[in-house]
């Protein structure tokens, strides 16, 4: 078996994964502020931050104490689970906070 060779993970965590996770903040609250109701963006902002420190902690939780089994084993599992956190969060912040706009009268 090889050795596994966690750098270009971690290239990529550091490069292009936090602009990824901004970005779906920004989406979440662009949409979720569509039609009648509105949300605050630092909720979203906090809870898709929280999100990717979720999918960091696990990143380095099975590169450390597995030495990248769960990459291999669970790797489409995984994937999925490491990117959707950040936009779960920004989804569950969004919406914590959401109220509806008064109709007009």
């Amino acid at each position: 078996m090889e050795e596994w060779e966690p750098v270009p993970y971690v290239m990529a965590l550091f490069l292009t994964y936090p602009l990824g996770t901004l970005i779906s903040a920004i989406c979440v609250y662009l949409v979720g502020s569509t039609g009648n109701q509105i949300g605050s963006f630092w909720s979203t902002l906090g809870y898709t931050i929280l999100g990717f420190a979720a999918s960091v902690v696990g990143l380095v939780a099975c590169a450390a104490w597995l030495k990248g089994q769960c990459f291999r084993e669970f790797s489409s599992l995984f994937s999925i689970a490491f990117f959707a956190a950040p936009t779960l969060g920004a989804v569950v912040g969004f919406n914590l906070t959401r109220k509806y706009k008064p109709p007009p009268s």
